[in-house]
């Protein structure tokens, strides 16, 4: 019973310093204005999955940008104003 202890304990301990070098390279790593919006949240978790958030859009987040990202392009007129393509 004790040996099993034991080695429940070392495996917490592992997992635990894993999750905390996880938790360094975050704070590490990333910018001030995701550091406030991580700030509200306690666990690893839902700091990775706010993280995904901000910097892992979806397909049809990326779409729009691309279709505004058109748009703005489109209207410029190369005939009458200067635009290095």
């Amino acid at each position: 019973m004790r040996i099993r202890s034991v080695k429940r304990n070392k495996d917490y301990r592992r997992e635990k310093d894993k999750i905390d070098v996880i938790n360094k390279y975050i704070f590490t790593n990333t910018s001030l204005q995701a550091l406030s919006t991580l700030s509200e949240i306690p666990d690893l978790h839902g700091m990775l999955i706010a993280l995904k958030g901000l910097f892992c859009p979806t397909n049809a987040n990326k779409n729009r940008q691309i279709a505004e990202n058109y748009k703005v392009v489109k209207t410029f007129n190369t005939k009458k104003q200067n635009v290095d393509i």
